[in-house]
């Protein structure tokens, strides 16, 4: 498993979304973030430079992965910020293992995937589709490299598989109790906007930010906006 570590302080552990890597999701926060804090970027299991070797992507593997990760390094406990796929892990693992999770952040992400949302990524990723488009196809192989030049593909198809297992009812979510803070695009096309509601009315004690005039890729595309907003309820909130 590939991490990133930068900076000295409290620890945040960032997770990316799926088909990302550290680089591709987090380059617009690691370097302001580590002023304050040390950062620890994961690339989760089958992307970017973590292999894959049993082929089997799921949520359960991939939160079981980021806890023993957290375990073995004994960074005990950890501000978590996760985005789209990254959140859903991130959620599993204040439910399960609170011990490990200091304030969690949940960025682009929901409680499940609706059918429109599966529908709507199983097309944007779909290998045979996007070998299509050069750009695209060039980038996904590129960031994926490490594991194969034509792996990429393998990836897509598992992810498009493992969406449809993503499901935690609001019930369940309302039993995390850590300090919890819910970022989206009020124009996320996964329908990530309107659970983000729900979630904050779910979790005790949540706050939720909802950014103008933006879409799913929050940390990316409102990047100044996302990085003072988690900057500022982790000083509120974080201690």
């Amino acid at each position: 498993m590939y991490y990133l570590a930068a900076g000295e302080g409290p620890t945040i552990t960032l997770l990316h979304g799926a088909a990302l890597t550290i680089e591709t999701n987090w380059s617009n926060q690691i370097p302001i973030f580590s002023r304050k804090y040390k950062i620890v970027a994961i690339d989760l299991r089958g992307h970017g430079r973590t292999n894959n070797p049993s082929n089997i992507l799921n949520y359960d593997i991939m939160t079981r992965d980021v806890v023993k990760f957290l375990e073995k390094l004994k960074i005990g406990k950890t501000h978590l910020v996760g985005f789209s796929m990254g959140g859903m892990i991130a959620a599993r693992i204040a439910l399960d293992h609170p011990e490990l999770v200091k304030t969690l952040v949940l960025c682009s992400s929901g409680y499940n995937v609706s059918k429109e949302g599966l529908d709507l990524f199983a097309m944007s990723v779909n290998p045979n589709l996007l070998e299509a488009n050069q750009e695209l196809a060039d980038f996904y192989r590129r960031i994926h490299r490490s594991n194969g030049p034509e792996y990429w593909k393998q990836l897509l198809a598992l992810l498009i598989k493992s969406s449809k297992g993503h499901k935690i009812s609001l019930p369940v979510l309302s039993r995390i109790n850590v300090p919890t803070l819910i970022v989206v695009g009020d124009s996320d096309p996964y329908g990530f906007t309107e659970q983000a509601i729900e979630m904050c009315g779910a979790i005790k004690g949540s706050e939720l930010a909802v950014f103008p005039n933006t879409s799913h890729m929050v940390p990316n595309n409102k990047s100044k906006l996302f990085n003072e907003t988690v900057m500022d309820f982790l000083e509120r909130r974080g201690s």
